[in-house]
């Protein structure tokens, strides 16, 4: 999930708390589409395939 985040804002940051959630497990073959929002220190992430979601996280950020 941290592969669509800017790796400037990855070396600056590390994360605080994770929530994380998985839903379906993803299989072999399938194109996967990871999605970003960011507010602040806060990002929400989802990892979805065919129209549904797979994995969801929010992630709080501090500096290093």
């Amino acid at each position: 999930m941290y592969d669509v985040l800017d790796v400037a804002f990855l070396e600056e940051h590390i994360p605080h708390h994770i929530n994380l959630k998985y839903v379906k497990e993803v299989h072999y073959g399938h194109d996967i589409k990871s999605r970003v929002e960011t507010d602040g220190l806060i990002t929400k992430h989802e990892i979805v395939t065919q129209g549904a979601v797979h994995a969801q996280a929010r992630i709080e950020w501090k500096e290093k």
